[in-house]
């Protein structure tokens, strides 16, 4: 009977210990918008490897709808980034916590054209501009909202290929 207690104790807060330290056991996210990584992690890193490089995903779609949620992926809601493994890019939103090597939110695209040159794509939706620049790995794309850049995507394609998600 008094094992039976104890181990009736013990189980679920060893159970529930692993889920708290997964959601708190991230590393600092750092972004080489050069390089087109993620802490290393290439933009063509399958949903494992990105759920086992940064445990601290808040959810994650499957791949295999790719009419849903932009092909599916593994997503950050704390941290405000979105890592779409089902079309190899990952968007990164305003309020984004993490590092960028050099840093885009809230500049205006003048100043991003003295980052990545001159832009290869532009269209606009609604009350949002799409900015594409031609890159090493494929393009990056920033979103504009009144001249402001408010979010940005970083794409294993190119430009031309890239079919906006929105």
């Amino acid at each position: 009977m008094f094992v039976r207690v104890i181990y009736s104790l013990i189980i679920p807060f060893i159970f529930f210990s692993q889920i708290a330290l997964s959601q708190n056991d991230c590393p600092k996210i750092y972004v080489d918008i050069i390089n087109g990584t993620i802490n290393n992690l290439p933009l063509t890193a399958d949903m494992q490897q990105v759920k086992d490089s940064l445990p601290c995903f808040t959810g994650w779609t499957s791949e295999e709808d790719v009419h849903t949620n932009c092909g599916g992926g593994v997503f950050f809601l704390d941290d405000d980034f979105y890592f779409y493994t089902g079309k190899d890019y990952v968007e990164f939103r305003s309020k984004f916590k993490g590092e960028v090597s050099d840093s885009l939110l809230g500049l205006h695209p003048s100043e991003i054209e003295r980052i990545l040159g001159k832009s290869v794509r532009n269209e606009e939706h609604g009350s949002f501009v799409y900015i594409f620049f031609k890159t090493s790995y494929g393009c990056l794309q920033i979103r504009l909202k009144n001249d402001i850049v408010v979010s940005f995507s970083i794409h294993a394609m190119k430009a031309r290929k890239v079919d906006l998600c929105l």
